[in-house]
């Protein structure tokens, strides 16, 4: 019975997972590789003005487009609201617009980059990680493994990698330059062992911060979801 529980909470750790899965991309079934290969040159992006891949001045606002609904766009505003989780200290980023009002944070420690993704009980399930997403020192190939929070009492742990490194890339007309691609694992342990969840790919651009993200997510090695948003417009101030 002890173990029908265990995956029971498990299953409910998942589907929330999915539920937030807004906080990284828009949630619609599309091939996050469809538009992998574009590199036509589009009207460009402004110079940035910082050398942080992730700002985080109040006032600063991105603009996402989903890649399978044109119309559908999620819009994320720096604020000066802070908290501190596991010694890392994250800005809140509100969700002024889209299918979900839940604030995202993003923090850094030295050339570390860190998305918290949280959410309150609901369905059963809470999610408390603390992902590292980006290092904007090393080179290419570098990887890191490291505890990442729980998820519904479940240990989690992401497994990152640095796939590219001052590429540029053309999405939705626009082209990036000086981006970073890291490709992000997440796991849980279950009963002692560690079962893939999710793998996230991040772009980001110097100046700018998070130009497209993917993510697939998986239960017992079946894909359940794909999801793709792009950058479609921003201010940094």
């Amino acid at each position: 019975m002890r173990k029908n529980n265990t995956l029971s909470s498990f299953l409910k750790t998942f589907f929330l997972l999915m539920a937030v899965g807004v906080l990284v991309s828009c949630q619609k079934e599309i091939n996050p590789l469809e538009e992998e290969n574009n590199n036509e040159p589009g009207t460009g992006a402004p110079a940035p003005t910082g050398s942080s891949y992730m700002p985080y001045t109040k006032g600063s606002s991105w603009t996402y487009q989903d890649s399978a609904v044109t119309n559908f766009k999620t819009v994320m505003v720096a604020t000066d609201v802070s908290k501190t989780i596991a010694g890392i200290s994250y800005k809140q980023y509100d969700v002024v617009e889209g299918i979900n009002d839940v604030p995202v944070y993003y923090g850094n420690i030295k050339n570390d980059y860190y998305m918290l993704l949280e959410a309150g009980a609901a369905n059963g399930a809470t999610i408390d990680i603390n992902m590292l997403f980006l290092n904007d020192k090393e080179n290419v190939g570098y990887t890191w493994t490291k505890d990442a929070g729980t998820a519904n009492g479940f240990p989690a742990r992401i497994k990152g990698k640095i796939a590219a490194k001052g590429i540029t890339k053309t999405w939705v007309g626009k082209t990036y330059k000086d981006i970073i691609h890291t490709s992000v694992d997440l796991e849980y342990n279950l009963m002692g062992t560690w079962m893939p969840m999710g793998t996230y790919q991040f772009y980001c651009a110097k100046g700018i911060g998070l130009v497209k993200t993917d993510y697939s997510l998986s239960l017992l090695g079946q894909t359940y979801t794909s999801a793709a948003s792009y950058l479609v417009d921003y201010t940094i101030k």
